[in-house]
């Protein structure tokens, strides 16, 4: 159903499954976590980078991102490339890799 793909409803089960802790060390279960084409990172995100997540984003304009976040307790970032998105209609870059 449509009501399944609203924010609202899947926030809560992306805040389960990205920020659970393994049950014995209480560590963060994921080390590492890939989203294409998000829309709500920010609001996912902005708050848990005390949790131990870094971010690598890639934002395509306002219409949606690409995003890595990795556990910085067992990474280290050594490199990154810039990537820009064309706009398919124009073939004009979109946006640059930020972090």
């Amino acid at each position: 159903p449509d009501e399944y793909l609203e924010w609202k409803h899947r926030a809560p089960l992306f805040e389960q499954e990205f920020f659970k802790k393994d049950s014995v060390t209480n560590e963060l279960f994921w080390d590492v976590i890939c989203l294409q084409e998000f829309t709500c990172h920010k609001e996912l995100f902005e708050n848990r980078k005390s949790e131990g997540y870094t971010s690598f984003i890639m934002e395509n304009g306002d219409k949606w991102t690409n995003a890595i976040y990795y556990n910085s307790a067992k990474f280290t970032l050594l490199d990154k490339k810039e990537m820009k998105y064309r706009d398919p209609e124009t073939g004009q870059p979109r946006a640059k890799a930020s972090s």
